[in-house]
């Protein structure tokens, strides 16, 4: 994650930018995650897809394993698949720092919820556009963060939808009026799907606290980890 020290528009203190790597080139994947972290990256974020639960199809455990020789950087992984429970063992034992998981995939999230956190791992709880929250708020109260899909997750170009920064703000509402235990900290809204830097300041003041980015990032081929505004100031 990247902190922004100097807003696109308005005050964005206290939010990061999470790289996420799907994004990238992946005939230079290992590359780009040094050249991530020489740039001041604090994490990446690695969707595991599994062409099932969406279309995509993305990382896999092998991959994950093998970046997490490449870098120390804290992993934050987004699993987009069918059968959760499968993944979280062993991205446990590979040393992931966090876990998001479907409420989709899951009939029963407490389960896959209470399994990740018994590994000493963040857990978070992700929902599709489509998917309302409400009915799933005896999860929310159990989990460390939310990440809310801004854009259908069908690789077909992800286009930000505007109608979710409603969401992320009704999801930060109720994370405010439910007090964490001391297990879990502070808690906090993520997002993830077709963000752009123009994008960061609405979630960010509808309460998002981690904005995962990709091709803003690595658009024209290079580490983008600042907004233009910030180029252009030099």
């Amino acid at each position: 994650m990247v902190s922004l020290a100097s807003p696109v528009s308005g005050s964005l203190e206290g939010v990061h930018i999470v790289p996420s790597i799907a994004s990238a080139d992946q005939t230079r994947l290992a590359e780009v995650v040094l050249e991530l972290e020489k740039c001041g990256a604090e994490a990446l974020h690695i969707d595991i897809e599994d062409g099932n639960f969406v279309p995509n199809i993305t990382f896999g455990l092998k991959t994950v394993m093998h970046l997490r020789r490449v870098t120390r950087l804290p992993f934050c992984v987004h699993l987009m698949v069918t059968n959760p429970l499968r993944y979280v063992d062993e991205l446990a034992q590979i040393g992931v720092m966090r876990i998001a998981f479907h409420i989709e995939s899951a009939p029963y999230p407490l389960e896959v919820l209470n399994r990740i956190r018994d590994h000493g791992v963040s857990c978070g709880v992700a929902f599709n556009p489509s998917t309302p929250v409400e009915p799933a708020g005896y999860v929310l109260e159990k989990a460390d963060y939310v990440l809310i899909m801004t854009a259908e997750p069908d690789g077909r170009g992800q286009e930000f939808i505007p109608r979710m920064v409603e969401k992320v703000h009704r999801v930060s509402q109720m994370l405010a009026r439910s007090p964490a235990s001391p297990a879990q900290g502070a808690r906090y809204v993520m997002v993830d799907g077709g963000v752009g830097w123009d994008e960061v300041p609405l979630v960010a003041g509808a309460g998002a606290k981690h904005v995962v980015m990709g091709r803003a990032i690595f658009a024209g081929g290079n580490v983008v980890l600042r907004p233009p505004s910030e180029h252009a100031g030099g």
